[in-house]
């Protein structure tokens, strides 16, 4: 019976939490004893440096598509960064604008409130006034009726008078008759005398009386004529106050909703000037058409004669671009306009400047001096002069009423 062979592997145990240094320094277990067959196959045995090798570059790779994944995100975030940058001063506009609508929307409301204080000052008035009418008219009731009083007093007393002068006719008449009686009569007749003398004052005092009511009735008629008519006047105020209040808050409203649409309209115009398509949708800090230097923007009008205008025309060009006539202000701005200052085919060349006489002093267009009286020739000032930008020729003063071209200047587009 043959021998049976035995075959002993070398088994190495590896720990997981072990650094890559311990595994190249751990030892081979090694069994004595071991046979190998001699039938002709060759084992296969692992290359543990080939495996080593193979995990490094694993690393490497992965290591390197890391950096390369870094790298991207980066990129985007600076994209993200200057993107930002931009929204933000978008977003601050937004609020100033927004600032500008709230302080206007306060003051409106304000000047609501000192309407509404006053409608309400003149209700209070009119309230009085009302409440003052209807006292006078009761006291006009009251004196109405004493009038009417004081009158039939004096019906009675006229009746009772005349009642008295019958009897004293019947009287006389019967006075032969009653003789004995006469001293009786003559007392009664001095009494009826007194009566009548009486009566007859008392009358003159009511009749005083009554001119007096008379005139005083016709003063407070007159009170109350035009009292009412003030009322009338009030109310018609009135009314007058609360169309002008709805007239106010339409017009309130048609201005926030022109305001809100020329804010969109603004915002538009911005970036259609500043945003070309031709760039990418990147904005510039000038708008198409105009030389940017530093951080200002310049348009150069260089028209044919027949188009070239005055100072002043000129100056109105460029304020309805929202700019005005360049002003230099040091002397690198002044070499920067003197190299725009192309030559115009024909026989006025000169690009008008911010620049002219004032008070007899040059003055900027911005109310400051010219400090740098060398920049200019043709000393002194005279009004009605202005300068110009000649081509190789520096600056020259000229009268304000020819016809030149012009330069415009504005501050750029911060980004």
């Amino acid at each position: 019976m043959a021998e049976e062979e035995l075959h002993y592997a070398s088994i190495v145990f590896k720990n997981k939490n072990s650094s890559r240094s311990e595994v190249k320094k751990e030892e081979e277990t090694v069994y004595d004893q071991v046979k190998v067959r001699n039938d002709g196959q060759t084992e296969l045995v692992p290359d543990k440096k080939a495996d080593g090798r193979s995990f490094q570059y694993q690393h490497l790779a992965c290591l390197g598509t890391f950096c390369v994944i870094l790298l991207l995100g980066i990129i985007a975030f600076v994209i993200y960064i200057a993107t930002l940058n931009h929204d933000v001063t978008q977003l601050e506009e937004l609020k100033h604008n927004q600032t500008v609508l709230t302080t206007q929307n306060e003051n409106l409301k304000r000047d609501n409130k000192n309407l509404t204080a006053g409608n309400q000052n003149l209700q209070v008035k009119n309230l009085q006034l009302e409440a003052l009418n209807d006292n006078l008219t009761d006291i006009n009731t009251n004196l109405t009726t004493e009038n009417e009083n004081l009158k039939r007093d004096n019906r009675n007393l006229t009746q009772a008078y005349i009642v008295l002068g019958n009897k004293v006719t019947n009287l006389t008449a019967g006075n032969q008759n009653l003789q004995l009686k006469n001293q009786q009569l003559e007392a009664l007749n001095d009494n009826l005398t007194d009566i009548n003398t009486n009566l007859t004052t008392e009358n003159e005092n009511l009749k005083r009386d009554n001119r007096n009511l008379t005139q005083a009735y016709i003063v407070l008629d007159n009170k109350v004529t035009n009292l009412t008519a003030g009322n009338q006047n009030l109310q018609i105020q009135n009314q007058q106050l609360e169309t002008d209040k709805k007239n106010l808050t339409a017009q309130l409203q048609n201005m926030e909703k022109a305001e809100m649409a020329l804010n969109i309209s603004r915002a538009q115009w911005t970036y259609d000037q500043y945003c070309r398509i031709n760039t990418g949708g990147m904005c510039q800090g000038c708008q198409n058409g105009w030389l940017p230097s530093g951080s200002n923007c310049y348009a150069v009008n260089n028209p044919p004669p027949v188009n070239q205008t005055s100072w002043e025309a000129a100056r109105e060009d460029c304020r309805g671009k929202i700019s005005d006539l360049v002003v230099v202000v040091n002397g690198n701005e002044k070499d920067y306009v003197r190299e725009k200052s192309w030559h115009i085919d024909g026989v006025n060349p000169g690009y008008w400047l911010g620049l002219r006489v004032k008070d007899g002093k040059w003055k900027w267009v911005d109310g400051s001096n010219l400090t740098d009286l060398s920049w200019i020739q043709q000393l002194p000032a005279t009004e009605g002069q202005c300068a110009i930008s000649v081509p190789s020729n520096g600056w020259k003063s000229v009268s304000c009423n020819e016809k030149k071209g012009w330069m415009c200047k504005k501050k750029g587009l911060t980004l």
